[in-house]
């Protein structure tokens, strides 16, 4: 067995035997892994903490020649607001998800490690997460290589100088209404205001993501545009995103 440091967030845990957890961890250096901590459901295990999810550490671990080891594990930030507060737990929980599902194991992406930290470093400070997910969302989809068409129809290659755009996921992007109009009902109709906010967020400081404003109608738009465009790359449906579902609805139904 060899040795190896890294730093990593987790993004999700299950039980193991009795006494042990597998942790799958998204690192800086070497991607997604999964290890055994071992002990770490037991009480006074020195891995019960730095093994909850979203906790970002630096860990030791044995590569074996099947699950990997932690030996040693040194947090560097426990994120436990995004823990405690039931939005920020329902946001992280998507967005680690998201990764987990996205991701290959030993594939290092130091743009996907960077994005996913920097989202839970700015998630707990805003009062409306809603832009940060679909940055997020925006840019993984980008550092996977699945990165829209958003400045030209994706089918003629025009520049559709119309008001009102389609997006389709299959074609690879935003579509003149002609073109749309070709590919029957798979198409969504969007305005011009909401595919150049979303060029604006896939460039805009994530620190700085608050400031960006829109309308009810150009965020229900970009929803629909980033869920087609996620659902047709990753072909996998994410349990995570039902919770969130649920935390936003209710958040406006009482607000």
């Amino acid at each position: 067995m060899s040795l190896y440091k890294t730093e990593g967030i987790v993004l999700r845990n299950r039980d193991l035997g009795e006494a042990d957890r597998i942790v799958t961890v998204y690192t800086r250096e070497r991607g997604k892994v999964r290890a055994v901590a071992k002990g770490a459901r037991r009480p006074r295990s020195r891995f019960v903490g730095s093994t909850l999810v979203f906790t970002y550490a630096d860990f030791l671990i044995f590569k074996g020649k099947g699950l990997d080891n932690i030996s040693q594990v040194s947090i560097i930030e426990p994120f436990s607001r995004l823990r405690s507060d039931l939005v920020s737990m329902a946001y992280a929980s998507y967005m680690a998800e998201l990764v987990d599902i996205s991701t290959e194991e030993d594939e290092k992406n130091d743009s996907i490690f960077l994005l996913l930290l920097t989202a839970f470093q700015v998630l707990p400070e805003l009062p409306d997460p809603e832009m940060l997910r679909f940055a997020f969302e925006a840019r993984l989809m980008t550092y996977l290589g699945y990165k829209p068409v958003l400045d030209r129809c994706a089918t003629c290659g025009g520049n559709p100088e119309a008001a009102e755009l389609a997006f389709d996921a299959a074609t690879g992007g935003v579509l003149c209404l002609e073109c749309a109009g070709a590919q029957g009902d798979g198409a969504i109709k969007v305005s011009r205001g909401t595919v150049e906010l979303l060029k604006r967020i896939l460039n805009h400081d994530l620190r700085r993501i608050g400031q960006l404003k829109a309308s009810v109608e150009v965020r229900r738009q970009l929803d629909a545009i980033l869920k087609s465009h996620i659902d047709y790359h990753l072909d996998r449906s994410l349990k995570s995103r039902e919770f969130l579902e649920m935390v936003r609805h209710t958040g406006r139904a009482t607000s």
